[in-house]
């Protein structure tokens, strides 16, 4: 009986990361994302009390998580505002860190991979498709089914380096998929320009610089200038415009929205001098507790990812942060490299590039939040499990 119960539980575990993953690609999801993720979990706890056995994969990251959790904690407890930055580290460091293990404890397989991946580019395509739809319906910045077009801009920047990684795998079994997947890029390419966002797009180029780098495959090469070019010809003035600004450094300070953001980092190097090893405390409304009579504090966090860390929970807390990435990435990058499974190889080189561009686009805003970096994790985990299983995975 124990077996059978077993069985259902695994499954009722994966049903839950499916529907984590649907709740993850939309707003107004809280409910659904708190059942798929508690529920996983509790499932977790059942299965592993009547397997008698409690497993616990630290994996290759455990100690930099661990000191930056603890950096949060210390920082949280003895900051500005204690019930505040607490509750803000339950609600966002404690969930990622569920979410990861969950998924690192609980896919075993490449199907189950897969699946996971498949329903994540279905959502993907539905938020693609309807944000270009918001966009000639009322020539907006586009949001889509997200809160607004700064979080759509870090999910398509989330999403498109795996899309484009698995599209130019050669392990792709049904030939249909190719060209459906290099659909969904150019979808997902003309969503991202519409959001008008420009930390995003310096995201999105950076990681394909990264994938063209190091997969030196000539038809990615090829996609992604023809997508240039489209972009070029085809775009609105509105989109070009800004693309321009990105290079027009002389008139930076009289941007409305560059300039504001140099006072803003100014701001914050002075703050962090003033409290540089425990920070002022977790959350990203912090600043404007913190500093209410502050006018730049308005802008309400650093819009800077690196900053904002340092800023709440100090230099220490950031070295840990930056020691968890880079333990991260040179975990991927070995596996990268020793692996020789296509599709594993295209899993954790869009993982490792969705990861680069990511702390790209958040240096130019706080968007380490929410969904987006729940998202974030859980593919990290995915990343990870897949680089576990090197070439003797369970197909």
């Amino acid at each position: 009986m124990p077996i059978k119960i077993i069985r259902w539980l695994d499954i009722a575990i994966g049903w839950c990361l499916l529907a984590l993953v649907v709740g993850l690609s939309f707003s107004h999801t809280a409910a659904l994302q708190a059942f798929a993720y508690i529920g996983g979990f509790i499932f977790w706890i059942v299965r592993s009390i009547l397997a008698k056995k409690f497993e616990f994969d630290k994996t290759a990251i455990w100690l930099p998580l661990l000191l930056f959790g603890i950096a949060i904690f210390i920082s949280g407890v003895i900051g500005f505002d204690p019930y505040y930055s607490l509750n803000e580290m339950r609600g966002e460091f404690v969930t990622y860190v569920l979410i990861y293990y969950l998924v690192v404890h609980n896919v075993k397989t490449i199907p189950q991979v897969k699946k996971l991946l498949s329903i994540l580019i279905i959502a993907s395509a539905v938020v693609g498709s309807y944000g270009i739809f918001q966009y000639f319906q009322h020539h907006i910045r586009i949001s889509s089914f997200l809160s607004d077009y700064n979080y759509l801009s870090t999910y398509l920047v989330i999403v498109i380096p795996i899309v484009a990684c698995i599209c130019f795998s050669s392990n792709l079994k049904r030939k249909f998929l190719k060209p459906v997947l290099l659909l969904l890029l150019f979808v997902l390419f003309i969503a991202l320009m519409f959001t008008l966002s420009r930390g995003a797009w310096l995201g999105f180029l950076c990681g394909t610089i990264i994938i063209t780098m190091l997969t030196k495959d000539k038809r990615l090469m090829s996609f992604f200038l023809l997508l240039c070019m489209i972009g070029v010809f085809s775009l609105p003035d509105s989109v070009l415009y800004r693309a321009k600004t990105i290079i027009d450094i002389s008139k930076y300070k009289a941007e409305p929205t560059i300039g504001p953001r140099f006072e803003l980092w100014k701001f914050g190097l002075s703050k962090i001098r003033e409290e540089p090893f425990f920070g002022i405390g977790p959350g990203r409304d912090i600043i404007i507790r913190k500093y209410p009579e502050e006018k730049i504090s308005l802008m309400g966090n650093e819009h800077n990812l690196l900053l904002e860390i340092a800023l709440g929970i100090g230099i220490p807390g950031l070295i840990a942060f930056i020691w968890l990435i880079g333990s991260l990435l040179k975990f991927l990058w070995k596996s990268f490299l020793s692996n020789k499974d296509d599709f594993k190889k295209a899993v954790i080189l869009g993982v490792g590039a969705m990861v680069v561009s990511f702390i790209v686009r958040c240096c130019f805003d706080y968007v380490y939040v929410d969904n987006l970096a729940r998202l974030l994790w859980m593919l990290i985990g995915i990343g990870v499990v897949t680089a576990k299983m090197g070439d003797c995975g369970h197909e």
